[in-house]
């Protein structure tokens, strides 16, 4: 009651601040590396990703590689695809994987490019993998019936 009474004392601004405060610390906390992490195993051929909102799931370096974002990949004022999603070769693999702030993911691929992947485009891409298995397990069921 007192700051809605009085919003512009230095009691509302101490609050205010502190408000401010909290939600710089719960945004570092939820997009931080240290929460996120992507990782490559080499053995399995698969982008390991861990995340504190979700179990470990994965995804295929060609797959991570065909959803670059950048300017050599999408048209920028369209967002059409430039990049042909075949020209990507499943041998594909990160060469260099590095945090990039506390969004993004900066990959350098064997194929020799630079990708910049912001962690909610990587949860995207998994779920959008996560929904293909489950059509895929579905189909694969009715034709073992």
């Amino acid at each position: 009651p007192f700051i809605i009474q009085h919003p512009h004392s230095p009691v509302a601004s101490t609050y205010k601040d502190l408000a401010k405060a909290v939600v710089s610390e719960v945004a570092k906390i939820k997009y931080s590396p240290q929460t996120f992490r992507i990782t490559y195993d080499e053995e399995a051929h698969l982008m390991r990703v861990s995340d504190a909102a979700d179990d470990d799931k994965a995804v295929t370096p060609a797959a991570l590689r065909r959803d670059c974002r950048c300017a050599a990949c999408v048209e920028e004022l369209t967002g059409r695809q430039i990049l042909m999603p075949q020209s990507v070769s499943e041998d594909v693999k990160p060469v260099i994987m590095k945090p990039c702030g506390n969004y993004a993911v900066s990959v350098s691929w064997s194929d020799g490019h630079q990708s910049l992947y912001p962690y909610k485009q990587i949860r995207r891409l998994l779920e959008e993998n996560k929904e293909t298995d489950a059509v895929g397990q579905e189909e694969e069921e009715v034709v073992l019936s």
